[in-house]
């Protein structure tokens, strides 16, 4: 399985160009939202929003970093 970086997640998942101002523009907009983090499950090119608490209460999500 190939693991992307949280900054190309990010452009996944706001289906953006992947170029430094868009990692820029989006990371500070998830960053903002308080308990928040991009994550995925199975397919790391499927990034989704989860509350922390659940990210880190299941086994089956991963934090893209």
């Amino acid at each position: 399985m190939n693991i992307i970086s949280r900054e190309e997640a990010v452009c996944l998942f706001y289906a953006v160009p992947f170029s430094q101002e868009n990692v820029n523009k989006y990371t500070s907009i998830i960053n903002q939202i308080e308990d928040v983090d991009i994550c995925f499950t199975r397919n790391p090119y499927k990034p989704k929003l989860l509350c922390t608490r659940v990210i880190y209460a299941n086994a089956f999500c991963r934090i893209c970093s």
